[in-house]
């Protein structure tokens, strides 16, 4: 049984992250139960983060096995337990980062999992997945009306895809110049309630911003209505990442996860072809098409590089504590990291 309250004990050693995000937010998430699906790279990430922050519990379900890659990208193991399973060899190290959280690990293959499984959690966290199997777990979460983050590392590149269904969250505007009004936000936003306030002499309005999501099969659909209102003429059009419609298909490529990296082998042609489709779908301009820059991610596709976890599992926690403190603007919906450029830009899809 999970405490929804704070002791006195905790209060203290989570004062500073308490003055940052809020008394509401620690509590929330002392309260929360949350399954973390594959022990990557960014999943330790996250896994860190959560332990760190004072989740109530976490339950990390993996059925690989430690390969000498894994040195590199999982700080939870040594050399000594390569061949161990993952979850096992990291369990203890992942434990004292911090006693007080409820941790629980797994072997079993998820996809064996009937759907009350994930009835317990009211949070969960998929890394390293393909479109076949983020779907199929998206559609469990929305079914389960469980919020979903997806996300996934490519070398210097990686992405986050993010489905809460719908959320309302607190967000503070200036009442000056132009007041924020009841109504419409955005395509997938809308204001539902407004308090003025005033914080250090300066007049602010207190938003209730409600938040719809689609399910990660809806992305791979003509969204063009959507990109259109971001990116309403063709010059805008072509300032979107190339990066975006590359990640979108090497998630129609099976998962190579559990697999050494010399085994790994992605056809950059075939890997471009699945690019055009994605362009076609989501009309964007054929231009966007670099395959110097496919060739590139079809040699990195499924390289772990751990700085580039770092980040991305960064960003999720922290969207992640945002949500359970119902502070912000959650990301909406699909994050793209590029690494070479050091852009990191939200499309809503």
């Amino acid at each position: 049984m999970i405490s929804k309250t704070l002791s006195e004990d905790e209060i203290k050693l989570y004062d500073r992250q308490i003055r940052l995000w809020g008394m509401e937010a620690q509590t929330r998430m002392r309260g929360s139960r949350v399954l973390v699906v594959n022990l990557t790279s960014v999943g330790c990430e996250v896994v860190k983060n959560l332990m760190l922050g004072g989740i109530g519990a976490i339950t990390v379900i993996d059925s690989f096995k430690v390969l000498d890659q894994d040195l590199n990208a999982n700080f939870f193991i040594d050399k000594t337990q390569v061949g161990q399973p993952k979850v096992l060899a990291a369990e203890a190290r992942i434990k004292d980062l911090n006693p007080r959280v409820n941790l629980t690990v797994s072997t079993d293959d998820w996809q064996e999992k009937p759907e009350d499984y994930f009835l317990s959690y009211n949070l969960i966290v998929a890394t390293g997945l393909d479109k076949t199997q983020l779907t199929r777990l998206n559609a469990i979460t929305r079914k389960l009306k469980i919020p979903f983050y997806a996300t996934g590392t490519h070398g210097l590149y990686g992405y986050i895809f993010v489905d809460l269904i719908e959320h309302e969250s607190s967000v503070k505007y200036e009442k000056n110049p132009t007041p924020k009004k009841v109504g419409e936000l955005s395509p997938t936003s809308e204001i539902v309630s407004i308090t003025e306030v005033v914080e250090n002499d300066v007049e602010l309005q207190n938003c209730i911003v409600k938040t719809r999501f689609v399910p990660l099969s809806e992305i791979f659909i003509n969204n063009y209505d959507k990109l259109k209102y971001y990116f309403p003429t063709p010059r805008k059009l072509k300032k979107i990442s190339p990066v975006l419609p590359i990640l979108l298909a090497l998630l129609e490529i099976p998962s190579q996860i559990g697999k050494p990296i010399e085994d790994v082998a992605i056809d950059a042609k075939e890997l471009e072809s699945k690019v055009a489709e994605v362009v076609s779908r989501l009309k964007l301009p054929e231009e966007i098409i670099r395959p110097e820059l496919v060739e590139k991610l079809a040699q990195q596709a499924f390289c772990e590089f751990q700085p580039v976890s770092a980040i991305i599992g960064g960003a999720v926690s922290q969207d992640l504590i945002n949500m359970l403190g119902r502070r912000e603007l959650p990301l909406n919906n699909f994050v793209v990291l590029d690494g070479f450029t050091n852009e990191m830009p939200i499309y809503t899809l």
